[in-house]
């Protein structure tokens, strides 16, 4: 059946009774209404006349049409016509929409307004319509029989919810289409609309378009709600300022549509020496200054015609008046928040005089500003992701910065003080103790953002900087806490409940806990706590696991002075959901070589604490991270790894359960000041071991940065020039007045030499110069050597590097007499 709509060109206001025209994005050539034009009443001849179908979407873009009108009865001012599939591009109500009569540029008129609501198909939100339940059924099962209980009861609920309005939008429509049935198309069309103005609650607007603006608004703004316990089965989260005021949840006369009320009472209000005669309710979520509020309540009043001040915190307010006494008053209103001086949760009602009034269908939900800027990210374009989170994988590069940036509040955490009041994301930057205040969700959103120290408001910046690199589209004044980050994350896609073993961690995943036995960490107090997202009161940052008990991560915690922190299992198990935010494929920030010189000599030691001491290409970078991969296992019961420079420990891998299996993986931050290019591997044990352990290393390798997938030893690539260890014989005869130097390096796989030796006494053949060490080749290699003899005479001579280590002048005649010889030259090492 087509919708019919009654269009008087004398504009009328609301004297005839039009359905409400609903299409869904994606709709072709199927929404076709039947269109009957009339003058006060009487038929508009359309003969020779053009029409057009014109409407402003809701986002601003406009249709103008003829191409679907199909003239029925010209004379009688009837046409059919079909909407283009740009009618239904931008999801909402259109802003205007009417048909328009034209001829000849010398006459133009146009009808009164319709209302045309635009609904998402299934892959652009949640708003369900009648087509779609199916589906909502599908949600609201499969949510339900969710584990994690808190996540399914909200989210079971909003899915529940959109179907009841998408219900209600669909008897709104029936209902006013019944009404158009009874309308008499010739003849007298003049129809009392009284009865349209009245919803399926029983409550009367004062025009039709106030109703349908007001079922409009419940669609957008109900199926988010900002009140927790809005039933009013229990009372919301209230926080009064007054004496004055008392409240009782859970009344059931008088009800409104059988849902129980609030009865709110001010006593004594007039008499109260109260600094502040109000109460708040605690939203769901911080409300920062570009958003507006939209409120809408039934009302029952004690008293008639009472105004009463309602208003977000640090923000000025709106005066409402209630309505007559002893009947259910329907309140909407938005308040615009562009004065607001601080984001916060708290939404003021102030009664001005002692009465009482009965509250019943709280809802409360916000209106954004749309950005103007394009997305500085890929990360901005898609809000919403559709795909598992699970399979983003965010490249070592972004995790390295990640890292880096996390280093420079190590780097200044002697200036930091937990708390969260006047953190980088509050509005008021004071400093407590002279330092500044950092908690974990602050800290998070620095890590999220990319942020590094400097690039903050505590560096001095009017605001912190995000990196372009990492994710854009999260405000962190308005999700400001652990619960509200989490509660953003899951509504946009961004979240997974976690594995029972976390095996489906990433690093850089930012990881949500709710304690199970609460005892003072976190962000929230604890009244707070109970009513948040989950009971979700801290967060912090994934890295990787270290062994079967030891979790990296990176956070603040009450309590914790540090931005590294090993986490126990018992600690990780109270982790309830995770989100992966995708940040930017880039680089790494360190080149693949290796920097460990001699790490393929294998090492056994029995009996002994210590495995072996391993030289590096280069010395360690304070605060950089750093990866260890090694090939071995510790014999003894019970130990572990441990790595030190200078006698102390840069890592440990206690909490290891079992034997290593293979490879292995250690990763660390570098924070001593000791500038060291040598680094020992040791065998750690609990309390009490003995010094007799043994362990067997194949092979051992340290890499800069956050590397992955190392399946192999790789010989270190760069080495600084190293001296040759010259028989000490040998060095008392050299002539130093000839600046005499042996030395040599190795550059992947290749060792080179630069020998100049000058000595005081004439050799004769052949001469074993000394033994390389430990970077020996696997076979024996030969370059060239030029000798002069003790006439200045020059010979050619061979420089033999031995598989064990022996560096040998050999000259091709025995008796030759040399006392210079130069070489410069590499070899390959395998």
């Amino acid at each position: 059946m087509k919708t019919r709509l009654i269009l008087d060109i004398n504009k009328t206001q609301y004297a005839q009774l039009n359905s409400i025209v609903t299409g869904r994005v994606g709709d072709k050539v199927s929404n076709v209404v039947d269109v009957y034009v009339i003058d006060s009443g009487s038929p508009y001849n359309l003969t020779g006349l053009k029409v057009f179908f014109e409407c402003a979407k809701p986002d601003n873009t406009v249709i103008r049409d003829d191409n679907g009108v199909k003239m029925i009865d010209a004379a009688n001012g009837r046409f059919e016509y079909t909407f283009p599939t740009e009618t239904f591009g931008a999801i909402g109500k259109a802003k205007q929409a009417f048909m328009s009569i034209e001829k000849d540029k010398t006459i133009r008129a146009t009808t009164q307004d319709f209302a045309l609501i635009t609904l998402p198909d299934a892959t652009t939100n949640r708003i369900p319509s009648e087509s779609y339940f199916s589906d909502l059924e599908k949600l609201i099962q499969e949510l339900n029989e969710m584990a994690l209980e808190e996540m399914n009861s909200q989210a079971a609920a909003e899915a529940s919810a959109a179907k009841d309005f998408a219900n209600q939008a669909n008897k709104l429509s029936n209902s006013i289409q019944k009404q158009l049935n009874e309308i008499v198309i010739k003849g007298d069309s003049s129809v009392e609309a009284a009865q349209a103005r009245e919803d399926e609650t029983g409550v009367v607007h004062k025009t039709l378009k106030d109703r349908i603006d007001s079922d409009v608004n419940k669609i957008q703004y109900d199926k988010r709600n900002l009140v927790k316990n809005a039933d009013f089965e229990t009372l919301p989260i209230i926080q009064s300022r007054s004496s004055v005021y008392s409240f009782l949840a859970g009344v059931t006369n008088p009800t409104y549509a059988g849902r129980k009320s609030m009865k709110v009472t001010a006593a004594g209000y007039e008499a109260s020496t109260d600094t502040n005669k109000d109460f708040a309710i605690t939203l769901t979520e911080t409300i920062v200054s570009s958003e507006t509020i939209a409120i809408s309540f039934m009302v029952y009043p004690s008293v008639s015609n009472k105004s009463i001040l309602i208003r977000m915190a640090y923000a000025g307010g709106t005066f409402v008046n209630l309505g007559p006494a002893n009947q259910w008053n329907k309140i909407t209103l938005q308040l615009p928040l562009s004065s607001m001086s601080k984001p916060n949760n708290f939404l003021y009602f102030d009664l001005r005089s002692s009465f009482n009034f009965h509250m019943s269908d709280l809802q409360v939900g916000t209106i954004s500003i749309p950005p103007q800027n394009l997305p500085v990210s890929i990360n901005q374009i898609n809000e919403h992701l559709v795909e598992d989170v699970r399979a983003i994988n965010n490249s070592k590069g972004a995790i390295e910065r990640m890292l880096a940036a996390g280093q420079t509040y190590w780097d200044n955490v002697n200036d930091f003080v937990y708390g969260n009041l006047f953190t980088a994301y509050d509005t008021t930057l004071d400093l407590v103790g002279g330092k500044h205040q950092i908690d974990c969700s602050s800290f998070a959103h620095l890590m999220i953002h990319g942020i590094p120290y400097n690039k903050t408001r505590y560096a001095g910046n009017a605001d912190n900087i995000n990196s372009g690199l990492f994710f854009q589209n999260i405000n962190g004044y308005k999700w400001r806490f652990a619960n509200q980050i989490a509660k953003f994350a899951y509504e946009k896609g961004y979240a997974f409940k976690p594995k029972d073993d976390l095996s489906d961690l990433a690093p850089g995943d930012v990881l949500f806990f709710s304690w199970k036995n609460w005892s003072g960490g976190g962000d929230l107090p604890e009244d707070l706590r109970e009513n948040a997202f989950m009971k979700i009161d801290h967060v912090g940052v994934f890295l990787h696991k270290k062994n079967d008990s030891r979790w990296a991560t990176l956070q603040f915690d009450n309590g914790i002075s540090t931005v590294y922190y090993d986490a126990t299992n018992e600690y990780m198990s109270q982790c309830v959901l995770v989100a992966r935010f995708p940040y930017a494929n880039v680089e790494s920030m360190y080149s693949n070589d290796n920097l460990i010189i001699d790490g393929d000599i294998p090492k056994s030691v029995t009996n002994n604490a210590t495995i072996a001491s391993y030289k590096l290409t280069k010395p360690l970078v304070k605060g950089r991270y750093y990866t260890i991969v090694l090939s071995g296992d510790i014999i003894t019961d019970n130990c572990y790894f441990v790595v030190q420079a200078n006698g102390k420990t840069i890592y440990s891998d206690i909490g290891k359960i079992g034997k290593y299996q293979d490879l292995t993986t250690l990763r660390f931050p570098y924070l001593l000041d000791d500038i060291v290019d040598t680094v020992t591997l040791l065998i750690g044990a609990p309390t009490g071991t003995t010094q007799e352990r043994s362990a067997n290393v194949s092979w051992f390798s340290i890499y800069e940065g956050y590397q992955r997938n190392i399946t192999q030893y790789n010989k270190a690539k760069v080495l600084s020039s190293s001296v040759f260890n010259l028989d000490p014989v040998l060095m008392t005869d050299l002539d130093t007045g000839y600046a005499p130097n042996y030395k040599f390096n190795i550059e992947s796989n290749r060792l080179f030499t630069c020998f100049s030796l000058t000595f005081k006494t004439i050799k004769t053949g052949n001469l074993l110069l000394g033994n390389i060490g430990s970077v020996r080749p696997k076979n024996t290699h030969r370059i060239p050597i030029n000798l002069v003899g003790a006439n200045n005479e020059p010979y050619n001579a061979i420089l033999q590097i031995s598989w064990n280590g022996d560096v040998t002048i050999i000259t091709y005649t025995s008796t030759v007499q040399w006392k210079h010889a130069l070489a410069s030259g590499f070899i390959f090492m395998d």
